[in-house]
């Protein structure tokens, strides 16, 4: 499953980072995105009215920095995280055809 943290406003993979370390967060926003592509409700979210996830901006954050909301980890499921994964995964650059082995 997904955390969900609203204190940063962020989701953050299961597995993207050790909790002593950084992971991959995607921002949320409480502000309306209709017509943003980059944009994707999130399924559960931990406050009230509508939260959007914008995945065209993901960036490393640490771990340390997150915490619980109400003594919880919200968590969202494979099926809620699964259309924010795919949008992250197309603004994330592609590997293939660069040489990382320097």
């Amino acid at each position: 499953m997904l955390t969900v943290l609203p204190s940063w406003k962020a989701l953050v993979p299961p597995g993207s980072a050790p909790p002593s370390d950084h992971g991959l967060v995607c921002p949320l926003t409480t502000q309306a995105q209709p017509g943003n592509p980059w944009a994707v409700p999130v399924a559960r979210n931990p406050t009230p009215g509508e939260v959007w996830a914008v995945c065209n901006h993901p960036y490393p954050g640490s771990c340390l920095r997150l915490t619980a909301t109400h003594g919880a980890v919200p968590r969202l499921t494979v099926a809620g995280f699964r259309p924010i994964h795919e949008l992250v995964l197309k603004r994330v650059p592609s590997l293939e055809g660069v040489d990382v082995s320097a």
